[in-house]
């Protein structure tokens, strides 16, 4: 049996019963409620998801008014084929990592593999799925807001840094936030720019309506509000009033922000120029160096055999005359 196939049977073993079987390559690391599975080779990394579950999980939750971490497994898949088993989805490409609040379930690719992922980033982003779902009793929210928190609780700088949002302002391409529920049918830029959107919409609401606007939002919902009458009662403005607001206020703030990255390429081009041309001048001035040690060699030969003969005179009689 291929070794992929036996990973593959000791997964869904493990999945059926909640607990590692016999010869299973799962280890386990408890984190308060929360349990890490992953094999040895991932033993730092398991370690590292410990470690940023109790520093940056615990105030997460905090702030979406749990104040614990809930029941959940963490799994750091060793390999393509476990994460694909664990993640139970067709997912796009794209996709680093993935939650499924209903079996409380983070899956996680190992750095080992995992080249488009970042663990600490991915862990977060994931963790702040399964405790929005928690805050609301699993009721659904917008996937905008989901996204959103989850790249805002995360902190992740790929999305932070991304000119996404202002290259969409110069085409006129924005998503509109209720078509972001189909993220997960978008090619890569659209989807990044959908992400970008989603982050800067919860960036926004933060900063108009105060650091504990999330929070309500989210037990408005739990207390049963669709999510537009949830929206009004927290925020008191119409839903659909505060995207028209969102949007324009983007395209004052963010416009012009994809010119930074061509500052940033011209800057590049003037630092390769000037590092071209201190090369060609330094490779000039060795030729004129070679050139100039060259002649003055040459000139302590003539010293050293006489001067020339005077043009009317031939060699002979130059010599004849140097002894009278």
């Amino acid at each position: 049996m291929r070794r992929g196939t036996l990973v593959f049977l000791l997964l869904l073993v493990a999945e059926a019963s909640g607990k590692s079987p016999p010869g299973s390559p799962w280890q386990v690391l408890r984190v308060d409620s929360v349990e890490i599975r992953f094999t040895a080779a991932d033993a730092a990394n398991a370690k590292l998801v410990a470690r940023h579950l109790t520093l940056d999980g615990l105030p997460i939750s905090d702030e979406l008014g749990l104040h614990r971490l809930p029941r959940a497994t963490v799994f750091i898949a060793p390999d393509k084929i476990a994460f694909d088993t664990l993640s139970s989805a067709e997912l796009p490409r794209w996709t680093a990592a993935v939650a499924i609040p209903a079996r409380r379930r983070i899956v996680l690719k190992s750095p080992r593999w995992g080249r488009d992922s970042d663990l600490v980033w991915d862990l977060l982003h994931e963790l702040t799925h399964i405790l929005a779902a928690e805050a609301t009793q699993g009721r659904p929210i917008p996937r905008w807001l989901d996204e959103g928190m989850a790249l805002y609780f995360s902190r992740d700088l790929r999305y932070l840094k991304s000119r996404a949002l202002s290259r969409a302002l110069l085409t006129r391409s924005l998503v509109g936030l209720d078509e972001i529920d189909d993220v997960l049918r978008f090619h890569h830029a659209k989807a990044e720019l959908a992400y970008q959107e989603s982050l800067e919409a919860v960036r926004y609401m933060v900063d108009r309506f105060g650091s504990g606007v999330l929070q309500d939002l989210l037990m408005e919902i739990r207390a049963g509000s669709p999510f537009p009458t949830a929206f009004r009662r927290v925020c008191g403005v119409p839903y659909r009033l505060f995207e028209a607001e969102l949007f324009h206020y983007w395209a004052r703030r963010h416009r012009w922000d994809f010119l930074i990255d061509f500052v940033y390429v011209l800057w590049g081009g003037a630092v390769a120029l000037a590092a071209i041309a201190y090369l060609l001048i330094r490779r000039r001035n060795r030729r004129l160096l070679r050139r100039w040690e060259e002649e003055e060699q040459m000139g302590g030969l003539d010293s050293w055999i006489g001067p020339p003969a005077p043009p009317d005179q031939s060699p002979d009689d130059a010599e004849r005359s140097a002894y009278d």
